[in-house]
């Protein structure tokens, strides 16, 4: 995703704009395609990580403007963009639940964010959903409950990299 991202980063704006920053993980060295994004990238230490993570980033005031815009128009998307927004909201903060606790939860930090996509899931007929909020973790999730996994499954399947890996095992 972080490669993906970094080269519609690239593609949007001048190449030469992008940077990465890594949290290398000792024993871990950058992946070699995210150091092949840019000649601009920052090697950091790492902190309560397991695995080497990445930034990348553009520093660009109009794109930060068009971002924001599509974010408070999230209630008039297309209905068929809303699988492969939901795709990249779990990819990026989600997860599935166990045989114990089935379903999935997508994290996000405020409740607002976490209503709205609540109200989006809804439009597509997955209505068992919940909200609850942590506050020693400041991060709002919503839960997806078991009678509507397979529904949310079939929304994402053919966008998401985490319901490929789980569903093709």
């Amino acid at each position: 995703m972080i490669v993906w991202f970094g080269r519609y980063l690239a593609r949007t704006l001048d190449p030469s704009r992008v940077r990465v920053r890594a949290y290398e993980v000792p024993g871990q060295p950058p992946d070699e395609r995210v150091r092949a994004l840019t000649d601009e990238i920052s090697i950091r230490p790492s902190f309560k990580m397991k695995r080497t993570a990445y930034h990348v980033y553009v520093n660009s005031r109009p794109l930060l403007r068009e971002f924001r815009a599509g974010r408070s128009n999230l209630m008039n998307l297309d209905s068929e963009v809303i699988g492969p927004y939901f795709a990249g909201r779990f990819d990026g903060d989600g997860a599935f639940g166990t045989r114990r606790v089935p379903g999935a939860r997508i994290a996000y930090g405020t409740r607002e964010e976490a209503a709205i996509d609540a109200d989006l899931l809804a439009r597509t007929g997955i209505r068992f959903t919940s909200i609850h909020s942590y506050a020693k973790a400041n991060e709002h999730c919503i839960y997806i409950k078991k009678p509507d996994l397979v529904r949310f499954g079939d929304l994402i399947a053919s966008h998401s990299w985490k319901a490929n890996c789980r569903f093709t095992l």
